[in-house]
């Protein structure tokens, strides 16, 4: 086979999956679960139903409700994840903030 032959192949190969519609590599579906307690202090868990690695990240938001103001949190992210793995990492609301609102929601707001 010749070197041209083989770089046609090569090309081919990888640029089939894209015309294909479907990925040579997978791609990762990562789904977030968070508990923030009283304090403000908590855990997410990161999980990969994919069949690709990933990584998520994102922020905690909270929300006063009575002026709608927000404040995030620091950035938190997964790390790399492969396929059928979750791990586990501790979380903060921003303590500041957090510790002055009554009756505030939060949410988790990917990056």
């Amino acid at each position: 086979m010749k070197k041209s032959q083989s770089k046609l192949i090569a090309l081919v190969l990888l640029a089939t999956p894209v015309l294909g519609g479907w990925t040579l590599f997978g791609s990762p579906k990562i789904d977030v679960t968070c508990e923030l307690y009283g304090t403000g202090a908590g855990s997410c868990t990161f999980t990969n139903s994919g069949d690709g690695a990933g990584t998520e990240c994102g922020k905690i938001v909270v929300t006063n409700p009575r002026n709608k103001e927000t404040m995030p949190s620091q950035l938190y992210c997964s790390g790399k994840l492969e396929p059928s793995s979750s791990v586990s990492i501790n979380v903060s609301a921003p303590t500041n903030f957090w510790s002055e609102c009554r009756g505030c929601s939060w949410s988790w707001e990917k990056e």
